[in-house]
């Protein structure tokens, strides 16, 4: 007799490909303004533009909230068929935009396109579904699947009328109507999705070998998925290319010098919110080093979270105004250029003003200098979110985590010590990754413990570089070696440097509390008896040291595998 297997959602994606989906409602109601008002072989490349980049976006949706529902049991996907479904999202598509671009939308019309484009949602849903691998048969309860189906045909009707009805000028009233079809229909896609999601179960099967084939490792996904995302923002890009009409070119120019005040205004809010996240940030290292260097890795975990809370904030709100400041600067510079080609002989004074400021530079650095303010807001963010992974707190129970994710942030938060200084070359780390199971433990603990390690590699380091020249050291390179593999019941971590090694009197001591090597000040003698008992007593693995003198010191962690849910490389 089979066994229903229950899932969960994992709310952050569910979030999220309601977040697709309103994204790429709204794009593909943009689209058809420019399926409309072209003709001949230009309507037929923005149709099949417009059919790529909304089809994948409808199956982006599709596939992040297949994504979000969580099965305790190993889940791949067969290719072919994923590429099947992700054909019928673009076939659905081009039916939509065809059906749109006609002059008049009879009810004949409106019915026959929303019958294809439902029909064409419901089978790129449910080949997804049929695109699963796993130890598991699925069943379906046909009254929610006819009730998904009901629901895609009045979505695709709903659509079809929407987009038709919606006027080719670009007003605030159009635009709002834009937003509030775009919500109607992003919220409308999920919800078919999720009543085709609540149509299926999972019942486990005997059997344990999994189908061969051209499969898709679901661990992958989340790099898929970034590709679908990036599909759908690349449509704002074709959106900017829309031709400008008279009307808006007028609009522009009475807006001109609002908009630079405006733009002047962001700028220096932005230019002070930068100057007070780079001081939020000191701080916040300094804090780090004094909690690392005391061994209060647990309240660290409170303040970087809190702290980087609070820096995300105002990161995401510059991030967000960048975004819309690089768009008025392109309109701004796009409307100057037209202005200087039909009005090529502008005044005196005009002139003069121009080759004040130096336009033509101004016209050319604009741009890079938001587009390096915003690869400068999303390396912050990358580093918060590293922040916070590390200092998150474990509670009672413990997770199934990912080992190489705790070990590469725990890399970056250190990176500030890895990198060259003038007395020496960059510290190279060596990671010789191997297929490790997902290991249930305290990810927090864990966390500490690599950082203690690689910490200590590095102190070690450092003073293998005392009285040698930078040559010297660039002959033979400072180097952390990561290797990590799996037996039948452990996950094996080794963590080694090249440093000086440890005679073996302090080696047999090292994991004894308060015994310490270092001068008065620069260490407690805990941490690595904290790591010890972390690993032995929290987590019932092991530790131990291996060292040569001249050559260098391993540790070699084995952490017990309770639950191993997937195999990455």
């Amino acid at each position: 007799m089979d066994t229903l297997i229950a899932g969960i959602y994992d709310i952050r994606l569910l979030v999220l490909s309601i977040a697709i989906a309103l994204l790429a409602a709204y794009t593909a109601l943009d689209l058809v303004g420019q399926v409309r008002t072209s003709d001949g072989y230009v309507q037929i490349g923005w149709l099949t533009a417009g059919a790529i980049v909304m089809g994948t976006g409808i199956w982006s949706m599709h596939f992040v909230g297949m994504l979000a529902f969580c099965l305790p049991i190993p889940v791949q996907y067969d290719v072919f068929t994923v590429l099947l479904s992700i054909l019928a999202a673009i076939l659905a598509s081009a039916c939509a935009l065809f059906f749109v671009s006609q002059e008049v939308m009879s009810r004949v019309n409106l019915l026959s396109g929303s019958l294809l484009m439902g029909f064409g949602i419901t089978t790129m849903h449910y080949t997804g579904m049929a695109a699963m691998r796993l130890q598991a048969k699925i069943h379906y309860n046909y009254f929610l699947v006819g009730l998904s189906v009901a629901i895609a045909l009045i979505v695709s009707l709903a659509a079809l009328w929407l987009a038709f009805h919606l006027p080719d000028r670009t007003t605030t009233a159009s635009r709002r109507q834009k937003i509030g079809s775009a919500i109607i229909l992003g919220m409308a896609i999920p919800t078919m999705h999720y009543t085709g999601m609540a149509a299926t179960s999972f019942h486990a099967t005997k059997v344990a070998q999994m189908p061969s084939g051209w499969i898709l490792d679901s661990s992958g996904l989340a790099s898929t998925i970034g590709i679908f995302t990036f599909a759908i923002l690349g449509l704002a890009l074709l959106i900017s290319l829309e031709k400008k009409t008279v009307d808006r070119t007028v609009a522009l120019i009475n807006l001109q010098h609002e908009i630079a005040e405006r733009q002047q205004v962001e700028k220096q809010l932005q230019l002070e919110q930068a100057r007070k996240l780079e001081e939020t940030l000191k701080e916040l290292k300094q804090t780090q080093a004094q909690l690392i260097q005391s061994e209060k890795i647990s309240s660290l975990g409170q303040l970087v979270a809190g702290i980087a809370h609070e820096v995300n904030n105002p990161v995401t709100f510059i991030s967000g105004n960048l975004s819309y400041a690089y768009q008025y600067v392109e309109d701004l510079i796009y409307l100057l250029n037209l202005y200087r080609k039909q009005c090529p002989n502008p005044s005196v004074e005009i002139k003069q003003q121009i080759e004040a400021i130096d336009l033509n530079y101004l016209l050319e650095d604009l741009p890079k200098m938001i587009s390096s303010m915003k690869f400068g807001t999303d390396r912050i963010q990358e580093i918060m979110q590293s922040l916070r992974n590390f200092s998150r707190l474990d509670g009672n129970n413990k997770k199934i985590v990912d080992i190489h994710e705790g070990i590469d942030t725990t890399l970056m938060i250190l990176q500030h010590r890895l990198k060259a200084e003038s007395h020496r070359p960059a510290i190279q780390v060596v990671k010789q990754y191997g297929k490790l199971p997902l290991v249930e433990c305290y990810v927090g603990q864990l966390n500490q413990v690599f950082m203690n390690l690689l910490a200590n590699a590095i102190d070690a380091l450092e003073e293998s570089n005392n009285g040698k020249t930078f040559a010297e050291i660039q002959t033979n390179p400072n180097t952390i070696t990561i290797c990590t593999s799996a037996d039948e019941h452990d996950a094996i971590i080794k963590i080694a440097d090249n440093g000086p090694g440890i005679p073996e009197e302090v080696r047999l001591r090292l994991f004894d509390a308060f015994f310490t090597t270092k001068a008065e000040g620069k260490g407690t003698g805990l941490g690595l008896a904290i790591c010890h008992q972390i690993i032995t007593d929290i987590h019932g693995g092991s530790l131990q040291c291996f060292s040569t003198l001249g050559k260098g010191t391993e540790f070699v962690i084995q952490v017990p595998i309770a639950i191993a849910v997937t195999n990455r490389e």
